[in-house]
């Protein structure tokens, strides 16, 4: 009788169906392994995007010190980008075990985040172009009043004295603006009435700027006013912020899309698995 056993599996046979046909092969590569793949890539990616907007509004954040005494205008853009950017790196870490793991949790909470995100940088976009025109708009009112307390505040001084050395200017529309000054007005009874401050020579040296209005030595000062520099520096920045942020963003789409698929993915795969346990146990 030992002749008449077969074994369960025959190699020979079982790789065959009942008509001589070959049995299909198991696909190694499919849709599934194709979209994980592509998450794990993506949340790498969304590392990257992290780590840029992060680094953009901790740079803006730090060039702007310079100016915070007389426009704040870019602190709050910079601020969203710095925890836009924080998000992104905690949530792609999540995304990225969810991928690896194959848990739905952790990528579901990944695909809510990018949407959050996504809505994010839009909002830090807009502001950018938004409190561009602002700038347009407010930015001189402002200076003119900075230029009245310079003396009066140190850290008005340097944001005045660094803005007209770096845009080798003069007040806000020209030279002029400093008679709103009441230590440098030519009706001030000081010693240093119709004077600029050093930081507008051409060439600077200690009390270069004294009396340079009132004896028609402006020659030796620089005539042209900072509201080009200074406007030129916000839109500058806030461009670079708003730009990179609605750049970054049209590529969160392809993600959100990558991500759900894979979700989707994995749901099939575990409704599949339920569906042939019963089918085994009944």
């Amino acid at each position: 009788m030992a002749h008449d056993r077969q074994p369960l599996h025959k190699t020979s046979e079982s790789s065959q169906t009942g008509d001589g046909e070959p049995l299909p092969r198991r696909r190694t590569c499919t849709g599934y392994h194709i979209y994980k793949i592509l998450t794990i890539v993506y949340a790498v990616f969304y590392v990257l995007v992290g780590l840029l907007l992060l680094g953009l509004g901790i740079w803006i954040a730090v060039v702007k010190k310079d100016y915070e005494s007389i426009t704040d205008i870019v602190t709050g853009p910079a601020a969203l980008c710095i925890v836009v950017g924080l998000i992104i790196l905690v949530s792609a870490n999540v995304g990225c075990a969810g991928a690896i793991k194959n848990r739905l949790w952790p990528l579901r909470i990944f695909l809510a985040i990018i949407v959050i995100v996504f809505i994010f940088q839009v909002v830090i976009g807009i502001l950018g172009y938004v409190y561009r025109e602002e700038a347009i708009e407010n930015i001189g009112g402002r200076l003119r009043t900075t230029i009245q307390g310079y003396h009066l505040n140190t850290n008005i001084e340097y944001a005045i004295d660094r803005i007209q050395r770096k845009g080798r200017c003069c007040g806000f529309k020209n030279y002029d603006d400093w008679e709103s000054s009441p230590r440098y007005s030519c009706a001030a009874g000081s010693p240093e009435r119709c004077s600029v401050p050093d930081s507008c020579c051409q060439s600077e040296q200690e009390n270069c700027g004294l009396n340079a209005r009132g004896s028609g030595q402006i020659n030796r000062i620089n005539t042209r006013g900072c509201e080009t520099a200074l406007l030129n520096w916000i839109e500058q920045h806030l461009d670079v912020l708003g730009g990179t942020a609605l750049g970054l963003a049209i590529i969160h789409i392809l993600g959100l899309f990558v991500v759900y698929v894979l979700i989707t993915k994995i749901e099939d795969r575990v409704r599949l698995f339920k569906y042939r346990k019963r089918f085994f146990q009944s």
